[in-house]
């Protein structure tokens, strides 16, 4: 479960960022999800609840919205939305692609309550 260890490195970031601010608690934690990270929704809910326990995002709202993928076939230029199970360019068949988004996990917004 990668779920886990997403949620453990987002908290780190989480209180490093609170305390940078001088935060006294994080009340909601806007991410960024790039569907090929293949994060189950749920579970990255439960384990962020489960990590930012005693931490001053304990409680705070995780709300997840997610990127689709994005693909440019290096064979005939064209961009494409690779399926999760073929990643050949549907226009020419290569295999050689470069991927221009999905595969991000990006912490974009927090909203905290300071002194």
């Amino acid at each position: 479960m990668h779920e886990m260890s997403l949620a453990a490195a987002l908290i780190e970031d989480i209180v490093r960022i609170a305390q940078e601010h001088q935060a006294i608690r994080v009340e909601a934690v806007e991410l960024h999800v790039g569907a090929l990270k293949q994060v189950v929704p749920e579970i990255l809910a439960e384990a962020f609840k489960a990590v930012a326990i005693g931490t001053p995002a304990e409680g705070a709202v995780l709300t997840q919205i997610e990127i689709p993928p994005r693909s440019l076939c290096q064979g005939c230029g064209q961009e494409f939305v690779p399926s999760p199970s073929d990643f050949l360019c549907p226009y020419c068949g290569a295999l050689s692609m470069i991927t221009l988004q999905g595969d991000e996990l990006i912490l974009s917004s927090l909203t905290c309550a300071t002194p």
